[in-house]
């Protein structure tokens, strides 16, 4: 009789054991699922982040060298102005 019981209690313990398993794998590939398009999905806002960066950037260089080239044209100017009325 306790032969038996053992034997009942290996068995489950072992079923036990073998659907531990399996929802542990179930659960171990869902994660890296779900681990793998947070990932891509973290990837593709920086990118879009440092895309929207750039081009920010690109519009203030643009917009600086025009403001420093009205600047050096209106000194030119008055240094001319100046010249002009030296002589």
């Amino acid at each position: 009789l306790k032969r038996e019981q053992d034997q009942k209690i290996t068995l489950l313990r072992h079923e036990f054991e073998r659907r531990s398993n399996e929802i542990q794998k179930s659960y171990e590939a869902h994660m890296k699922k779900s681990r793998d398009g947070l990932d891509k999905r973290r990837k593709e806002e920086i990118r879009a982040i440092e895309d929207r960066k750039h081009i920010m950037i690109e519009q203030l260089m643009g917009e600086h060298s025009k403001a420093f080239a009205d600047i050096k044209n209106y000194y030119n100017d008055i240094t001319h102005n100046n010249l002009d009325l030296i002589k």
